[in-house]
């Protein structure tokens, strides 16, 4: 299946800040992205869901695995899959949307905004919405606008 979700923000998106190992580290990345922006520069970003921790659908073909109880700076691992097979995998780290929105605005960003992604008029005609209504509800990934003012 071809994952036709898109997230209608810039051509611009990074998926970087859950990459960060530690509070401190995003906190790092924020103010180093932070000083590569132009004032009044936007900020756009793409990140796994920080309010769905784990994940298993076949609906979708993605799965999100992590140790439980879910806790900040846990390891998370995301699988793609393709007709039942594992495609692909990678691990990354959990944090909560208040950690982001924090290590954000100490870095400086203001008008910090959390996007939901949208689908396709062409993902909508092959699967129809019903297909994505669990999706809408709680998506897999969102995005992050913010501003350098």
């Amino acid at each position: 299946m071809i994952f036709l979700v898109l997230i209608n923000l810039l051509p611009q998106q990074l998926f970087l800040l859950h990459y960060s190992s530690s509070k401190e580290e995003l906190s790092t990345m924020c103010r180093n992205i932070f000083s590569a922006i132009e004032a009044d520069g936007q900020f756009v970003t793409v990140l796994p869901n920080p309010e769905l921790p784990t994940v298993d659908t076949t609906k979708y073909e993605i799965s999100a695995t992590m140790d439980l109880p879910v806790r900040e700076g846990a390891k998370r691992r995301i699988t793609y899959h393709s007709q039942g097979k594992e495609q692909f995998a990678f691990d990354h780290y959990y944090w909560f949307i208040e950690t982001y929105d924090n290590a954000l605005r100490t870095a400086g960003f203001r008008d910090i905004q959390w996007i939901r992604p949208s689908v396709s008029e062409e993902g909508i005609d092959k699967f129809g919405t019903d297909f994505w209504q669990e999706y809408f509800e709680m998506p897999h990934q969102v995005g992050i606008v913010c501003r350098r003012p």
